[in-house]
């Protein structure tokens, strides 16, 4: 390959040039972004960033590792199930029978009325529990007509350790 006419190779060079300075900030400002993120960086990477002075691949380094951070699950019921979803089902599988109403489900998950309301109202579309309503509140209770009940009992009840009744 031949070498670039004079005039082409600075123009090439000048905007090169500009999109280098966009992207490389002088290494101080990468170490004080590097420790502004919540998460530690790696050594190996805060080196290379260091040696780089990139300050836009801070930030976006220590985002996708924690991205790929595997969360540790401590039992079947975490790989299966959210904590939240988890004590709904036992509260509502644990006595088919009974309906609760929402504040009571919340008190007796132990969770936060947000993320109850949100389960609740998932569990209500997909069929598993039935709502009614009396007044101004909301009763829940298993569905023992849903085709999946006695299983979703079972698993509920195998889950949190209970003996498993008919």
């Amino acid at each position: 390959m031949g070498k670039l006419p004079s005039k082409l190779a600075k123009k090439v060079a000048g905007k090169v040039a500009a999109k280098v300075k966009v992207l490389i900030k002088p290494v101080v400002k990468a170490k004080a972004a590097a420790k502004t993120v919540a998460k530690p960086i790696p050594k190996a990477i805060a080196k290379t960033v260091a040696k780089t002075g990139a300050k836009a691949r801070a930030k976006p380094a220590t985002q996708s590792l924690a991205k790929l951070a595997i969360p540790v699950v401590q039992s079947p019921a975490d790989a299966l199930f959210s904590k939240g979803r988890q004590r709904v089902l036992a509260v509502l599988f644990s006595a088919p029978e009974r309906s609760f109403y929402t504040t009571e489900i919340i008190a007796l998950a132990q969770a936060g009325s947000g993320s109850v309301q949100r389960e609740l109202a998932t569990l209500a579309q997909a069929n598993l529990l039935v709502m009614t309503q009396k007044l101004s509140k909301k009763y829940y209770q298993a569905n023992t007509e849903s085709p999946v009940f006695y299983e979703l009992r079972a698993l509920v009840q195998r889950l949190n350790g209970e003996s498993i009744q008919g």
